[in-house]
């Protein structure tokens, strides 16, 4: 019984300073279904290389499912689902938006000035960028 009160104690004393697995922090690690395709549900990041000039494949990709903010995180080379593409923060091209209920707004955070977004409709289709936010990823918005 005095283990169990331990316990109840020490689980609001957690909860208390603040340590509870949130939203944010399931989104931190957002990896998308951790496949290397761009599958059903998922918004997509994809970064132009010399080798894939189209809007069909990108050899760097990066996945995920919710909104977000771009920083540490890693392109993924599709080929080889090794994590070695650059920084996915101000590198992205081109998204692909995939989810199931949502447009997604990719935006180029300005500080005190207003921000530039491209949205990406949900239609399963590349969408490179305008020269406004091309490299100028800062975070996602979904809905």
């Amino acid at each position: 019984m005095a283990r169990k009160r331990m316990m109840a104690v020490l689980a609001t004393g957690l909860v208390g300073a603040g340590i509870v697995i949130s939203p944010s922090v399931a989104t931190a690690a957002d990896i998308g279904d951790g496949k290397l395709g761009c599958n059903v549900g998922e918004f997509c990041y994809g970064r132009d290389d010399v080798n894939t000039q189209t809007q069909s494949a990108h050899l760097y990709q990066k996945h995920f499912w919710y909104g977000g903010n771009d920083d540490n995180l890693t392109f993924t080379n599709i080929s080889s689902g090794v994590a070695n593409g650059g920084g996915v923060r101000d590198q992205a091209d081109m998204a692909r938006n995939r989810d199931t209920a949502c447009d997604f707004w990719v935006v180029d955070d300005r500080g005190i000035l207003a921000d530039d977004y491209n949205i990406i409709p949900r239609d399963s289709l590349w969408y490179f960028f305008t020269s406004a936010v091309d490299d100028e990823n800062d975070r996602r918005e979904r809905c």
